[in-house]
């Protein structure tokens, strides 16, 4: 049985944030993500690792840290503080989004969150031929958009 599924093109911030970016057939744009009953396995960075060894390098694989229902049950858990009752525990968001990120770098990926600026998630891509380019696209327009806020400061 696989564990990881890829779900393709998805219209999501993610995938707009790409196409903004650069001219890429949304048919090579993958979104992958384990499959929700291996989401505890010890060995996430792995299967993640196996699945990515021989997909083509001009296909763009994407996915996100998150954190999952499985583990932190709606019924019983909360991210926020404001939504906590007695019978809810917070969620320790920056701890598992850590935990999560770790596994997806120990797989090979990179974190790509800094341009797409998710809160509860962190955006990753696989740098393969394709995936490189995108980061790279990424980080320069990232650099931009420092130093114009650095003379936007100066200018106050």
């Amino acid at each position: 049985m696989n564990k990881i599924f890829d779900y393709g093109f998805e219209d999501s911030f993610f995938t707009q944030d790409i196409k903004a970016l650069m001219d890429i057939n949304m048919k090579r744009i993958h979104m992958i993500r384990i499959d929700d009953n291996d989401y505890l396995d010890k060995n996430k960075a792995d299967v993640f690792k196996d699945y990515m060894k021989n997909m083509p390098e001009d296909e763009l694989y994407i996915t996100t840290a998150y954190i999952s229902c499985e583990e932190f049950s709606p019924n019983k858990y909360c991210i926020f503080k404001n939504e906590k009752d007695v019978n809810k525990k917070l969620i320790p968001v920056n701890e598992v989004l850590e935990r999560e990120n770790k596994i997806l770098e120990d797989a090979g990926f990179v974190d790509v969150n800094n341009y797409v600026g998710y809160e509860y998630k962190t955006a990753f891509i696989f740098p393969n031929e394709i995936g490189q380019k995108v980061i790279d696209k990424m980080n320069e327009r990232v650099l931009e958009c420092n130093k114009e806020s650095e003379k936007e400061i100066e200018l106050d």
